[in-house]
């Protein structure tokens, strides 16, 4: 893995990076969100969602429309041809950590740093359903790209699998010993992985959860993991800024580099599997892999 291009947009808080790793939407701590090229890093947009730090923000399937979630709770949903606020939702008492839209643009899901999900009808800004796992639930930290299912990691180690259209808990079980700091599902939804605070990922299958197989990221939180468009690799990131690219199937690294810089907090792997972008506190490094 070698670095061939780095990013340090000016206040640069939260980001989303197109699946061909062409493009970059982020917001930043002026309440703007930003489009930018990655070839080139020329500016494609920049719109205002809000008056406080974007904190969280997801990008429709068709990438015409965004939704930017606030440190206050806020949710705004942005044109993005011409950045106008198309919609406000309420939001939430507390800081925005997450949101998707699913693929046919007809719902959002968005979670806060209490651990608070809400679901949302996007036509009409309605609120559908607020769910909570439990006291020790975190925000939903990934949703299957068809939408269909979610996951959210508990401070006790227990990783919940959501059906989202009916609300309902399909899989709940203790894969860790220590916290869940980060999740990622398969493109096809059946591949599903769970990194925690000291440093282990633990690798299942959606039709067999009871095989599971324990990846190590020496002991290192593990902040950041993205599935390959095939599932055939994962790649991870760790608190000590190392990131690996695994084999899902045999379980072995097929490269890693130390980057020499803090955890990651964003991962995308392009859909080729031939380029890698993450974010570290303000700067974006694009990697061949």
């Amino acid at each position: 893995m070698q670095p061939i291009k780095e990013f340090s947009p000016a206040g640069l808080n939260c980001i989303n990076i197109s699946p061909d790793c062409a493009q970059m939407i982020f917001g930043d701590t002026h309440g703007l969100i930003w489009g930018l090229t990655v070839d080139t890093g020329a500016k494609i947009f920049r719109w205002v969602a809000h008056r406080v730090p974007v904190t969280a923000i997801t990008v429709s399937k068709d990438r015409t429309f965004a939704a930017a979630g606030n440190s206050k709770g806020g949710i705004s949903i942005v044109n993005l041809s011409d950045g106008q606020v198309i919609r406000t939702l309420p939001g939430h008492n507390d800081q925005i950590d997450y949101l998707f839209i699913t693929p046919d643009g007809k719902e959002l899901i968005s979670g806060d740093i209490s651990g608070l999900i809400d679901i949302w009808r996007l036509d009409t800004g309605d609120l559908i359903r607020s769910l909570s796992n439990n006291n020790n639930s975190r925000a939903p930290v990934c949703v299957s790209g068809n939408g269909k299912y979610f996951l959210t990691g508990g401070n006790d180690g227990t990783v919940s699998l959501w059906e989202l259209a009916s609300r309902k808990i399909l899989l709940q079980k203790r894969f860790h010993e220590a916290g869940v700091t980060s999740a990622a599902i398969s493109a096809d939804a059946k591949g599903y992985a769970s990194g925690d605070e000291n440093g282990e990922i633990s690798l299942w299958d959606f039709d067999k959860p009871e095989n599971v197989s324990v990846l190590r990221c020496e002991k290192s939180p593990v902040t950041a993991l993205r599935f390959s468009a095939d599932g055939a690799s994962l790649a991870a990131a760790n608190s000590d800024g190392k990131i690996y690219i695994w084999d899902t199937r045999s379980g072995s690294i097929r490269d890693s580099v130390l980057t020499g810089k803090k955890s990651a907090s964003y991962i995308c792997l392009s859909d080729d599997s031939r380029s890698l972008m993450i974010r570290q506190d303000s700067t974006v490094t694009l990697y061949q892999i």
